[in-house]
């Protein structure tokens, strides 16, 4: 059996520094692989970000991994050790930091529906004359919109004080975060150790990990990275969503240097979850197209805007090098979950900053419809993914307490 090996040339970086993404040039030579170690799958699970509309993604999941728990009769099972990587954005980087850490998406779940309300207290202003609205358009002007240390509490109670290099010797799970770096004015991912020349990021705590690639602006204050929190500078970041929303390419570029530093090339397989972020109300930028802050909403509807392109453009960018790769004779597959068909009035109720009751619950019932699709495309054997994806669930582990 014949397997082909990636060759890796001269790097070639986005931006400055260190602390960005390095692109090596490819270049793939057959080779024979006697041992057949290639044919075990590289998988990785990528997770988009869409702040709230996180919810809905943690829901899918614990959905999908109940449903498998009781068919086959076991306890809670351990999502993560279904994937050698996990690749999130903002609030991708929460659950999938969750997953990679042995949590149950529910227990994600269950921080967006208990806490969601306190880390998005208010909606973004209108642009009025009414005392209520004008004061909060003066305070949006000095502070952003959303309740960062409400977020941060929490992010505390579920990770502690756990680093990058904590969590890579405790689960051996890859783990690549999108954030965008002030200090170089371009996109940055935050790593686990476990490659030999990856030290920048593996003394930095999850949690802060989590608040820069988070920190979508007018949403969440930028937040800081120093020295004294285990960086190797002082550094300021912001949402990894306006480069890789979706980080899918990340894991994928990830996966290539890891792989062809082990040795044989193993086939890759990602499954990407999205946010219910590609249909929203648009009503208002066809009827209003002068550009101003009216159009825009104050802005907001510009970092929307850039997430979902963001998210789309990945996926595509992440499918086209998957063909090409598999052209090659290097077996890469990329599934994207597609997001379930909603209403008018389900497209809404959700959003970046909606936490209320009806949000809630219009993405519960989003995830049950996604969920029953799914199931229904793997018991009746719609796809090669559905069946690669039954799979993982009927042969992951239960978690254990450790």
């Amino acid at each position: 059996m014949s397997t082909y090996k990636l060759t890796l040339g001269p790097r070639y970086y986005y931006g400055m520094g260190h602390s960005l993404i390095a692109i090596p040039s490819l270049m793939v030579a057959q080779q024979s692989n006697p041992t057949g170690v290639a044919d075990k799958p590289y998988r990785i699970l990528s997770l988009d970000g869409g702040g709230m509309r996180g919810f809905y993604t943690a829901r899918l999941l614990a959905r999908l991994l109940t449903h498998f728990e009781k068919e086959r009769g076991v306890g809670p099972l351990d999502l993560g050790k279904g994937f050698d990587a996990v690749a999130g954005t903002s609030t991708g980087a929460i659950l999938g930091f969750a997953i990679a850490a042995g949590k149950h998406p529910t227990e994600v779940a269950q921080l967006y529906k208990d806490h969601g309300a306190a880390i998005f207290p208010r909606r973004f202003p209108k642009l009025s004359l009414n005392p209520i609205e004008l004061y909060r358009f003066v305070r949006l002007y000095y502070t952003a919109n959303a309740n960062k240390t409400a977020l941060e509490d929490r992010l505390r109670a579920v990770f502690g004080d756990e680093t990058m290099q904590q969590l890579w010797d405790r689960r051996r799970l890859v783990v690549t975060i999108p954030a965008v770096s002030i200090e170089t004015y371009g996109p940055k991912v935050f790593k686990t150790p476990h490659l030999p020349d990856l030290t920048h990021d593996r003394a930095v705590r999850v949690r802060d990990v989590c608040l820069s690639s988070g920190a979508a602006p007018l949403f969440f204050p930028l937040h800081q990275v120093g020295i004294a929190d285990g960086y190797f500078r002082d550094d300021v970041f912001v949402d990894g969503g306006l480069w890789a929303n979706n980080p899918s390419l990340v894991g994928l570029l990830e996966a290539i240097a890891v792989i062809s530093a082990a040795g044989p090339n193993r086939p890759i397989e990602i499954y990407s979850f999205g946010t219910c972020s590609g249909t929203v109300d648009r009503s208002h930028l066809f009827s209003n197209a002068a550009g101003g802050l009216k159009t825009w909403r104050l802005g907001k509807d510009i970092t929307e805007l850039a997430l979902s392109t963001s998210a789309n453009s990945m996926a595509f960018m992440t499918k086209l090098l998957a063909s090409t790769l598999t052209k090659q004779g290097w077996s890469v597959s990329f599934t994207r979950i597609p997001d379930p068909e909603m209403t008018s009035q389900q497209q809404a109720a959700i959003g970046l900053d909606r936490a209320d009751d009806a949000a809630i619950t219009t993405m519960e019932q989003l995830s049950a419809t996604n969920e029953t699709r799914i199931l229904s495309d793997i018991r009746n054997h719609q796809s090669e993914a559905s069946r690669r994806l039954a799979d993982i669930l009927n042969s992951i582990p239960t978690l254990t307490t450790k």
